[in-house]
């Protein structure tokens, strides 16, 4: 079981870079429970934030005990953040993430726009690379050009699945 501390910073730093997570989130730890407190912009974001948390090796459930801020938008206005540092948060928080961090994806970030291209074996991966990046602070708009194909070594083989056998032909 990983150190409490250690889950804490993790969960913290899965939280940084996310336009939904505002600063007045915080994070407790125990026995691998994540219970988070503080203020969200919406129901959506809150929901957001727990998936987030729920993500990070050693947590094991989630509480997300923070409320919808009421009195407008709490969040400061911040300077424009360079597309450098957007592509940076972008790499690091598909590999924060269980389900991207084996990916080989090429990042073009341009005045906040960006464009993914590479390979996955599943339109699912796609679209949770999509949804990570449109959550990072800064970017404007999000292009995916990433393809969805089987590798190599599951090309053509036949798959059994209830009796009948299946072949993949791509």
């Amino acid at each position: 079981m990983q150190p409490e501390v250690w889950i804490e910073f993790k969960v913290k730093l899965a939280l940084l870079f996310h336009r939904s997570v505002l600063d007045l989130t915080e994070v407790e730890v125990k026995d691998g429970v994540v219970r988070l407190y503080g203020l969200a912009q919406s129901k959506p974001g809150m929901a957001l934030i727990s998936e987030f948390a729920r993500d990070v090796d050693g947590v094991t459930r989630v509480h997300n005990r923070m409320t919808v801020a009421t009195f407008g938008r709490l969040k400061p206005t911040i300077e424009k953040i360079e597309d450098a540092t957007i592509t940076a948060q972008i790499e690091f928080t598909l590999l924060q993430n269980r389900f991207t961090r084996a990916l080989d994806i090429q990042i073009e970030t341009t005045a906040g726009r960006v464009t993914l291209r590479g390979v996955t074996t599943n339109q699912l991966e796609i679209d949770l690379v999509t949804r990570l990046v449109r959550d990072i602070e800064g970017v404007t708009e999000v292009k995916n050009e990433m393809t969805a194909r089987l590798p190599p070594e599951l090309m053509g083989t036949p798959v059994r699945r209830a009796g009948f056998t299946l072949h993949r032909w791509l």
